[in-house]
């Protein structure tokens, strides 16, 4: 393969500006989705859209809204190729809806951030409980198998974890609100 500068400042730029917004596009798809199989595939679909256009991309633009316009160009492509197998929004509910997603997108984002630093706060066993039910999706059943506990143990320590995290969440997000 050959060196070509400006191809890799280009890819650099692209993959800095995309890492930055990645979780405001895909909080953004999945506001909109509600799938997580749909988004993952959106979000893909998305990102490849997003490199093969980058020279079209203006640096004084805001890359989040430029990532969304096309995300939003996909979720709507998405629609229509699904329209006949699921129960679909209108245009004009679903035009209301992409309006205010946009305008909760920081909101969001800070909520993200929130629940991300109170995980963190959590033990190394109830952090891998919290990782194996919502990000991989295993059943409680499977993560009591795992880690040699009861399912009723782990219901228990997941109703522990739940009030945790919600009193964390309380307290951040009463701060940020202080803070505006």
């Amino acid at each position: 393969m050959v060196h070509i500068p400006g191809e890799n400042q280009k890819a650099e730029s692209f993959f800095s500006l995309f890492m930055q917004n990645q979780r405001k596009i895909y909080a953004y798809i999945l506001m909109l989705v509600h799938n997580r199989t749909d988004a993952d595939d959106i979000m893909q679909e998305t990102a490849a859209i997003l490199w093969s256009k980058f020279d079209q991309f203006r640096p004084d633009a805001t890359f989040s809204t430029w990532a969304i316009g096309i995300a939003r160009n996909k979720i709507m492509h998405f629609r229509q190729e699904y329209r006949r197998s699921r129960i679909q929004f209108t245009e004009e509910i679903f035009d209301q809806i992409t309006t205010k997603a946009s305008l909760f997108q920081d909101e969001k984002e800070d909520y993200l951030d929130a629940i991300d630093i109170c995980v963190a706060k959590l033990s190394d066993d109830d952090q891998q409980i919290v990782k194996l039910r919502y990000n991989q999706g295993i059943t409680i059943k499977s993560i009591a198998g795992h880690m040699g506990r009861s399912s009723q143990g782990i219901y228990k320590t997941m109703a522990r974890i739940h009030s945790v995290l919600q009193e964390c969440l309380q307290r951040s997000i009463t701060s940020v609100g202080g803070n505006k």
